[in-house]
């Protein structure tokens, strides 16, 4: 496979000319420090909505979102769900937790 046909490939920084770009694929199989607080902020998102007890505005600002409309663009971009219609569908799923 000849690099850049087919990949999506991010351009070879000016000090590594000669090289081959890097495919983005590989930068995600490796875990960048940016994917795995990504992955934490998911599973923290996941976790308060499947415990109900807090409100859409209160997970955005616990997870560091500047408002509920940041963290539901991200929420949608992650599960390809807006948080409230994953919370339904998790929801008769799981039951409450208790307080």
């Amino acid at each position: 496979m000849v690099h850049g046909v087919g990949t999506r490939c991010r351009p070879s920084p000016p000090l590594s000319r000669g090289k081959a770009p890097v495919p983005l694929s590989r930068e995600w199989e490796r875990g960048s420090p940016a994917r795995q607080d990504t992955a934490n902020r998911l599973e923290e998102a996941q976790r308060m909505l499947r415990a109900r007890e807090h409100s859409l505005a209160e997970i955005a600002y616990e997870l560091g979102y500047s408002d509920q409309s940041a963290f539901t663009r991200a929420f949608r971009r992650w599960t390809g769900l807006s948080p409230r219609a994953w919370a339904v569908r998790h929801r008769s799923a799981t039951p409450p937790t208790e307080a």
